[in-house]
C-alpha cells in the first residue's frame, strides 16, 4: 500500500472580504457627495513581505492582469462609478504579477454601495456562450448601465475557468477571479478594501520515489497523473449555485500521448512538484476525489482517494504520493487512568511518512511499528526503532521506552493538560541497513472532547493567502 498527502490545507478557505473605514472626524458634505474615496483591489494577502506578494502560498502570474470595478448606486439603480483597466506597459500586469490596483480621491454619492469587480476575465466565457468574452460583456458596461446589468450576473455559470489559464506560453492566461460587496458610504476620505475571489483551486501533488532508497536502481516514471470527480463549470460568485454541473469532469496532469505534459522519471529519493488548476468544486455530498497514477512498465494502476469531498475556490489542495516497496504499520493505543484501565485504539495505518495523533490528556501511550516488503514482515536491526523528541526541552511529553526492535513497542506519556503540541521522529533501521524516518507530531486533547480518529490523514485546504500546513494523508491502492 502506497501513500499520497494532502493539506488542499484544497481545506480550501475563501480568501476575498471587504471592509470599509472611515477617518473620526469627517462628515458628509452638504451637497450629498462624498469626497476622498478610495477604493483598494486585488487578491488577498498584498502586503510586500517575503512571501510572492505578501501570500506565502502565491506563484508567480497569479494576481492581476486585467481589471473591471463598478460602483452601483442603490439609490438609483445606476452604475455610478467604472474602471476598465487593461494596464498597457504595465510590466508586471502583463506577467499576471500585478499584486494590487488603487483608486484615490474619488467622488461619490453618499449611502449604500454594491462594489464588482472582476480580474482576467479576456479567455473566459459563460456557460451556454463560446462566442462572447466574459471580458467583452464587461467591457459594455458603462455609468449609463443599469444595475440589472451587473446584478443579472449573479445568476450567471462560468464555463471551466480552470481550462482558460494558460502559464506557459507566450500569449498567457491568468486565473480568472471575482466578488462582489455591499457597503455604506457615509464619510469622507473613507476607504473600501475589496479583495477578489479566484474561481479555481490549485492542487500540489508531489510524487516521491522511495523504492529501495540507498541505492539507484529503482527509478519510476510516471506515465498518466489523473484526477476526478470535478466541475466543468463554476459559479461566477460564491453565492451562485451551480446547478448544471454533474460533476464528472476530469483533470489530466500527465499524459506522454497529449500536450499536456510528459512522463517524469523519478530516482531513488527524488521527487516531484505537479501544480495545477482545477475548477472550484463547492458542493454539497461524502464524494471523494480520486487520483489514477500509471508508471513505465506497470500494467497496474495505483489510485488514491480524499477524505475532502470540496474544493472551495481560492483553495490550495496540497497532496503528496509515495512510491515505496517498503511499507510501515503504526499501531497506537492509549491509556488513562484512574478512568479507565483498558487500552484505546488511536490509530491505525501503513505507509504514512508523517503522522498526527491526537491524544487523551494525561494518557500513557503505545506505538507498535511493523515493516513490510512486499508484504512480508521485515528483520529489523537490534535498535531497529527509535524514537526521539525534536525538541529535548520539552517537559510534558516523555519517552519511558525509546528504542524497540521487531515486534517490540515504544511507550510515552503526556501530561494531563490540553492543547500541547510536540514533533517526534521515529527512526527506522533494518537488518539489512536499509534507513528510513518518519514524523510524528503529538497532541494532546481533552478527555471530554476525545475522540478515536478513523484516519491520521489531516484533511486541510490552504487558502492562497494561509500559513501553509500540513497535508492530507492517502493511501495509493494498485488496482487488480
Amino acid at each position: 500500500m502506497k501513500s499520497l498527502f494532502f493539506g488542499l490545507t484544497f481545506g480550501l478557505l475563501t480568501i476575498f472580504g471587504l471592509s470599509a473605514c472611515s477617518t473620526a472626524d469627517e462628515e458628509t458634505v452638504d451637497d450629498g457627495m462624498l469626497h476622498g474615496i478610495t477604493l483598494q483591489l486585488g487578491p488577498s494577502g498584498v502586503r510586500q513581505t517575503k512571501s510572492y506578494g505578501g501570500d506565502p502560498n502565491a506563484n508567480e502570474h497569479e494576481f492581476i492582469h486585467s481589471l473591471h470595478v463598478f460602483i452601483v448606486d442603490y439609490s438609483t439603480g445606476k452604475v455610478e462609478w467604472v474602471a476598465h483597466e487593461t494596464f498597457t506597459g504595465d510590466t508586471d500586469a502583463a506577467d499576471g504579477n500585478l499584486i494590487q490596483k488603487a483608486y484615490s480621491d474619488l467622488t461619490l454619492a453618499a449611502g449604500t454601495k454594491t462594489i464588482y469587480a472582476f480580474a482576467n476575465m479576456d479567455n473566459v466565457y459563460f456557460y451556454g456562450d463560446n462566442t462572447t468574452t466574459i471580458d467583452d460583456q464587461l467591457d459594455a458596461i458603462t455609468t449609463s448601465s443599469n444595475a440589472s446589468a451587473l446584478s443579472d450576473l449573479s445568476q450567471k455559470i462560468v464555463n471551466d475557468p480552470a481550462g482558460s489559464i494558460d502559464l506557459t506560453s507566450s500569449t498567457k492566461s491568468f486565473i480568472p477571479m471575482c466578488i462582489f460587496e455591499t457597503v455604506n458610504l457615509t464619510n469622507n476620505s473613507q476607504t473600501l478594501t475589496v479583495e477578489m475571489e479566484r474561481l479555481v483551486c490549485r492542487v500540489d501533488f508531489t510524487i516521491r520515489n522511495r523504492r529501495s532508497e540507498g541505492t539507484n536502481t529503482n527509478e519510476i516514471t510516471i506515465t498518466s497523473l489523473t484526477m476526478q470527480p470535478l466541475y466543468s463549470t463554476v459559479g461566477l460568485f460564491a453565492q451562485t449555485p451551480n446547478t448544471t454541473d454533474a460533476r464528472s469532469a476530469t483533470k489530466t496532469v500527465v499524459n506522454p500521448n497529449s500536450e499536456v505534459s510528459e512522463a517524469v522519471t523519478l530516482a531513488t529519493g527524488k521527487s516531484h512538484l505537479f501544480s495545477f488548476y482545477v475548477n472550484a468544486t463547492e458542493v454539497s455530498g461524502n464524494t471523494p476525489f480520486t487520483f489514477y497514477i500509471t508508471l513505465k512498465d506497470e500494467s497496474k494502476t495505483y489510485t488514491g482517494t480524499t477524505t475532502a469531498t470540496t474544493l472551495p475556490r481560492n483553495s490550495i489542495l496540497p497532496v503528496a504520493a509515495n512510491f515505496s516497496d517498503y511499507e510501515m504499520s503504526l499501531d497506537v493505543t492509549a491509556q488513562v487512568s484512574p478512568i479507565g484501565g483498558y487500552p484505546v485504539s488511536v490509530y491505525t495505518g501503513s505507509d504514512l511518512t508523517n503522522y498526527t495523533l491526537n491524544l487523551p490528556e494525561g494518557c500513557t501511550f503505545t506505538i507498535a511499528p511493523t515493516m513490510t516488503k512486499d508484504d512480508t514482515e521485515v528483520t529489523m536491526a537490534t535498535d531497529g526503532w527509535q524514537l526521539s523528541l525534536n525538541d529535548t526541552s520539552v517537559k510534558w511529553l516523555t519517552l519511558s521506552t525509546a528504542t524497540a526492535t521487531t515486534g517490540g513497542s515504544l511507550i510515552g506519556q503526556v501530561t494531563a493538560q490540553t492543547g500541547l503540541s510536540a514533533g517526534l521522529k521515529l527512526a527506522s533501521k533494518t537488518a539489512e541497513n536499509r534507513t528510513a524516518d518518519y514524523s510524528i507530531t503529538i497532541n494532546t486533547v481533552s478527555l471530554s472532547d476525545f475522540s478515536i480518529p478513523t484516519s491520521a490523514a489531516r484533511k486541510q485546504l490552504n487558502a492562497w493567502s494561509a500559513t501553509p500546513e500540513v497535508f492530507e494523508l492517502l493511501s495509493l491502492t494498485k488496482q487488480q
